[in-house]
């Protein structure tokens, strides 16, 4: 942990934890230690997110004042590249599974997940838009059991952002990466993201492990702070989107729909 070698931690950390759930009773103790833990660095990292966008403005700002605003030009291709991928992600993913998997209208469910999407890319906090998500959720006839479960699991959008940024300062500081390399960035990505929290700016946290991995200088994290927030902002709604579609889906192939739990308790009673 020490030397930042995040695949071995992430290895080391699943291995521990499915030990303490083997362990049973004689587990819930390091269990316990470990949420409390847990809690106290997210407090620990909001205190952390609350001061970071003075301290980027003041590494921005001698950068900006020396070579003037077009070093900041590169930023909105970061932007585009990410708003490109969502779009590509929800088409060629999201609404197929729906679709065909989950076999929901696309439309309906749009309607019906309208104020959770808006309320994630407006605060860029899924925590946020979890109550409007499980309100849309149970209109939509997914039951609590599931979306209870599923909610909160989908990082795709954070995966997306951790991957884009990565490789954005790579080519910033002129650094070739091998296939080796760019897979073991998506690999970390998807990894790091299941571990990120439901605040602000934590995908930018999540991003020195990317970063570590695979051995770019974490002072790249100033390139991308700047316009964190918009970027937060894009990878909130997607995961967001994913949660709802993942709960659907879940829910169909599960036989957990509520409208179709009672039309076969109707035909049950009518046997």
């Amino acid at each position: 942990m020490a030397e930042g070698n995040v695949l071995q931690v992430i290895v080391f950390s699943i291995l521990l934890g499915t030990s303490i759930m083997l362990a049973g009773e004689k587990g819930k103790e390091m269990a316990r230690f470990f949420n409390s833990f847990a809690e106290v660095m997210f407090k620990f990292v909001q205190i952390v997110i609350q001061i970071a966008p003075y301290g980027v403005f003041c590494l921005i700002a001698p950068t900006t004042g020396l070579y003037g605003l077009e070093v900041l030009l590169p930023l909105i291709s970061v932007v585009l590249y990410l708003l490109a991928a969502v779009i590509i992600h929800v088409s060629l993913v999201y609404l197929p599974i729906l679709k065909i998997i989950g076999r929901y209208s696309v439309t309906k469910f749009l309607k019906n997940s309208s104020e959770a999407l808006l309320m994630a890319f407006s605060s860029a906090l899924s925590s946020a838009a979890y109550p409007f998500s499980m309100k849309s959720q149970e209109n939509m006839g997914v039951s609590k059991r599931v979306r209870s479960f599923v909610m909160t699991v989908n990082m795709d959008g954070t995966s997306l952002y951790l991957a884009i940024s990565a490789v954005f300062i790579a080519n910033v500081y002129g650094i070739h990466l091998s296939g080796i390399e760019l897979a073991l960035i998506v690999l970390t990505g998807v990894l790091a993201s299941i571990g990120a929290t439901a605040v602000p700016m934590a995908g930018l946290i999540m991003l020195t492990l990317v970063l570590t991995s695979v051995g770019l200088p974490k002072e790249g994290l100033a390139l991308v702070a700047g316009i964190d927030r918009i970027l937060d902002m894009l990878r909130t709604f997607t995961n967001v989107l994913g949660d709802n579609i993942g709960s659907v889906t879940v829910a169909a192939t599960e036989k957990e729909m509520i409208h179709e739990k009672k039309q076969d308790h109707r035909y049950e009673t009518a046997q």
